[in-house]
């Protein structure tokens, strides 16, 4: 399921930062840390952060996961 909602922002919005993606399909998506770092190590390229960058990343995916405040 992840994978068509990211298709589709990817083909809508080609020039926008992957990780910036990832923001918006994961926002209010109540998704794990666990699923949502499986997700990150997929979709982003490691050349795409620092690696002392990727755990305040996942961090923050984590956090916006869980905000269902619209």
């Amino acid at each position: 399921m992840f994978e068509e909602f990211w298709n589709k922002r990817r083909k809508k919005n080609q020039d926008e930062p992957k990780y910036i993606s990832l923001c918006y399909i994961l926002e209010g998506s109540g998704a794990e840390k666990e699923e949502i770092e499986m997700i990150f190590n997929e979709y982003i390229p490691k050349e795409d952060f620092l690696p002392n960058e990727k755990k305040q990343m996942v961090a923050y995916l984590v956090e916006i996961a869980q905000d269902k405040n619209d």
